[in-house]
């Protein structure tokens, strides 16, 4: 009996091991660029259009775990949303992109997905990939908007079950005003868009237009660079959490001049 015992536990054991190794953990890099690459200054902003995406992989070849929040870190821009035509998460919720008003849209992209059976991290045999266009939503706030379906001929668009969604986000200014950060978390219906499936984001790339209003003597940007240039290097840090495993960080240092 003591022998049997001995053996279950390391029975027990060898198999909690084999699971803890068999888990993926998911692995970031991030690109990103301003143009121009002028860095400004806080008194003398330089209105700006950014460059920004990011890759998820993993360490063992898997399905990454899906990314559910995202803080997105940008030294030395800051955002101006009041100046500009909003479009508001219930907006879109209730009426779609028809039912925001002109110049509310201050960007777009592309989402490429790894999707398969939640049971199964091997599984990617589902396509399911998404446009991204990303909306101002006043009050230091955004909406990214996530559209894909199965009747869509580019690939980058196409997804086996349609997906039409608002994620609201928020601009926060960070390190005593020298960064700003876009930060959300993603819904359920975008991570599982079937109780059955994982959803996981494995490529984005974005835009983020070079669009001023004029605001009295002044002609204002939705981005613009007020310094944060650092031996010709601006910092762009982005933090991930994932469903499952812990956070993740990548950084990249973009071109600028003084």
């Amino acid at each position: 009996m003591r022998k049997l015992a001995i053996f279950a536990v390391t029975t027990f054991v060898l198999a909690i091991a084999a699971v803890a190794y068999a888990q993926t953990t998911n692995t970031y890099t991030v690109t990103g660029s301003t143009s121009p690459t002028k860095a400004g200054t806080k008194k003398k902003p330089v209105p700006v259009q950014v460059k920004f995406g990011y890759t998820v992989g993993t360490t063992n070849g898997n399905r990454p775990s899906p990314v559910m929040k995202y803080s997105i870190r940008f030294a030395g821009l800051a955002v101006n949303t009041k100046p500009f035509p909003k479009c508001s998460a219930d907006t879109l919720e209730n009426q779609g992109p028809a039912g925001c008003p002109s110049g509310s849209a201050v960007g777009n992209g592309f989402i490429q997905n790894q999707t398969g059976n939640r049971s199964n991290p091997q599984d990617k045999s589902i396509q399911c990939n998404a446009a991204l266009t990303v909306y101002n939503s006043g009050n230091n706030r955004a909406v990214i908007y996530v559209a894909g379906d199965p009747s869509q001929t580019d690939p980058r668009r196409k997804c086996a079950i349609e997906l039409a969604a608002p994620i609201p986000a928020r601009f926060i200014r960070a390190s005593g005003g020298s960064a700003t950060a876009l930060e959300f978390t993603v819904p359920q219906t975008l991570l599982h868009p079937l109780p059955t499936l994982d959803n996981a984001v494995v490529s984005v790339t974005s835009t983020i237009k070079k669009i001023t209003r004029r605001v009295g003597k002044r002609r204002v940007g939705f981005f613009e660079s007020t310094g944060g240039c650092v031996r010709n290097r601006r910092n762009i840090t982005v933090t991930f959490t994932p469903e499952s495993g812990t956070a993740g960080r990548a950084q990249r240092l973009a071109p600028c001049r003084r």
